[in-house]
């Protein structure tokens, strides 16, 4: 799907859109079209979700809190990856604002947003080895 396709499809009433700025970006970036197909859908679906408020009056709190939904709702943490980069993507490269949850300002409670996202991603497992990050590999007997 290209860039092109995505500005002129057809507006869905009552449906929010990535802003032009952030499609034109991912072109600009010469993203792949695959990766343009996951953060739009990614994006709208963090920016549906808050409909009754701006994007721009979005904070962290409120992605962490979006974030959290996906992780208490069982998405892969492949997909809760994806979105995080698509919404970093729209504050970081769109907007220009300093990195989000890793800038040095913010360190201490990046690390703690991480340990918490990763503990709720290793909390779903159910098995002891899947909770334990090995320092080297798993020999198998």
């Amino acid at each position: 799907m290209n860039v092109q396709k995505l500005q002129n499809r057809e507006e869905v009433r009552g449906r929010r859109y990535c802003p032009g700025s952030y499609l034109s970006k991912l072109k600009l970036k010469r993203y792949a079209n695959s990766t343009i197909k996951t953060y739009v859908s990614c994006f709208e679906t963090f920016i549906n979700h808050y409909s009754d408020r701006e994007i721009k009056d979005l904070n962290e709190e409120d992605i962490r809190l979006y974030l959290q939904k996906l992780i208490r709702e069982n998405f892969s943490h492949s997909y809760i990856n994806q979105a995080i980069n698509a919404i970093k993507f729209y504050y970081e490269v769109v907007l220009e604002m300093p990195n989000r949850f890793y800038s040095s300002k913010h360190r201490e409670q990046s690390a703690n947003f991480n340990l918490l996202v990763v503990g709720f991603i290793f909390g779903k497992r159910k098995k002891l080895r899947f909770k334990t990050i090995p320092s080297r590999p798993i020999l198998r007997k």
